[in-house]
C-alpha cells in the first residue's frame, strides 16, 4: 500500500473513531459516564493513537497519549463517575481537535508543511 493509500485509510479510521467518541459523550446523561462508556472512549483513543504511529502521523499521537493517560487515571474511580459540564466539553474539544488535525494533515503532509507544523506545536 503506498503511503497516501494509507495516510487515506488511517484518515477514514480515525474520523469514525471520532465520530463515534462523539456520540458516546453526547450519550452521557448529567455527566455521569459508565464504566463501558470510558473503556471504549479508552479503546477509541488508544486506537487513534496506534494507528498514528502505525502510518507515521506526526504530533497527533503525543496528544492523544496525554488524553489517554486522563482516561487511564478515571478508570480506577468507581463507577458510574460523574463528570463536571466543563470535564465533558474538554473531552469533547479533545475529540473535535483531533478530527481537525486528522482532516488537514494529509494537506499539511502533501504540502510538505508537517515539519514547519511540529517546530509551532513544540
Amino acid at each position: 500500500m503506498e503511503d497516501d493509500e494509507l495516510l487515506e485509510a488511517y484518515t477514514i479510521e480515525t474520523q469514525d473513531q471520532c465520530s463515534r467518541a462523539e456520540e458516546l459523550l453526547f450519550a452521557v446523561e448529567n455527566g455521569t459516564i459508565t464504566r463501558p462508556v470510558m473503556d471504549n472512549l479508552f479503546r477509541i483513543a488508544h486506537t487513534i493513537k496506534g494507528s498514528g504511529m502505525g502510518v507515521g502521523v506526526a504530533m497527533l499521537p503525543d496528544f492523544v497519549h496525554h488524553l489517554e493517560d486522563i482516561l487511564t487515571r478515571t478508570r480506577d474511580f468507581e463507577f458510574p463517575v460523574k463528570f463536571s459540564d466543563a470535564t465533558i466539553t474538554l473531552f469533547l474539544q479533545c475529540n473535535d481537535a483531533m478530527q481537525e488535525f486528522v482532516g488537514e494533515y494529509p494537506k499539511t503532509y502533501r504540502s510538505g508543511r508537517n515539519a514547519s507544523m511540529r517546530s509551532a506545536l513544540s
